[in-house]
């Protein structure tokens, strides 16, 4: 086992605007792909692990590093949107979801070609925070790492108060009550002053509690 941060990447309506602007799609797609391509080189050892149709699926060594990434990313797609939407009616947006944690890599030779892949409940999880926290243009991001949570919870209060970016912190728990009072003694100040929700594991279907994660506007 090693810990990673997972980054999934996604097309909001993507089968929508393939239906319906299928060959403005393709150039926008290409598009894309230069835009992740030229970012990542600034990142060590990250990498991409698969794309899945349109969507991406990238691994990093470091949760900061795949936290800048996905917010230069999606403030490169506002400012490009000119170039990337398929009309005037509809926008080229993302979400992107992360989580660092431990993960299973396995070597995998298909058709004579030797790749990486990534398996464990961090992977799930970066899966979930994309589908189920992320807003549309935002981010879903996650420490699953009890040793750097606290370095974590307070760079990211910092970043984001500090650029004024919108955002909410999420728990998914079977016992909210004792979670709340548990985060209370270890950071007041993450409940007293910002919107906090606790939730349901059941909402993110077959991945373990979550303490705390950032779901992150950047409009």
């Amino acid at each position: 086992m090693t810990k990673k941060a997972v980054l999934f990447i996604d097309i909001v309506s993507s089968s929508l605007m393939w239906n319906t602007y299928s060959n403005k799609m393709k150039t926008s797609l290409k598009k894309l792909d230069q835009i992740i391509k030229s970012e990542l080189k600034h990142y060590k050892n990250s990498y991409i692990v698969k794309t899945i149709g349109d969507a991406y699926m990238i691994c990093f060594d470091k949760w900061l590093d795949s936290y800048e990434f996905a917010r230069n990313l999606q403030l490169d797609i506002i400012d490009k949107q000119k170039s990337l939407a398929v009309s005037n009616n509809m926008d080229f947006k993302l979400r992107i979801g992360i989580a660092y944690g431990e993960v299973e890599v396995e070597n995998i030779n298909i058709q004579n070609c030797k790749l990486k892949d990534l398996f464990g409940n961090t992977v799930n999880t970066a899966s979930r925070m994309e589908s189920k926290v992320s807003p549309v243009g935002g981010i879903g991001i996650v420490n699953l790492s009890l040793k750097d949570n606290k370095k974590f919870e307070e760079y990211m209060i910092k970043e984001l108060e500090d650029n004024n970016y919108e955002y909410e912190i999420l728990s998914y728990t079977e016992d909210c009550l004792k979670l709340k009072k548990n985060m209370f003694k270890r950071s007041s100040r993450l409940l007293t002053n910002y919107h906090y929700t606790c939730k349901s594991i059941e909402e993110l279907k077959g991945v373990k509690k979550i303490d705390s994660c950032f779901k992150i506007f950047l409009k």
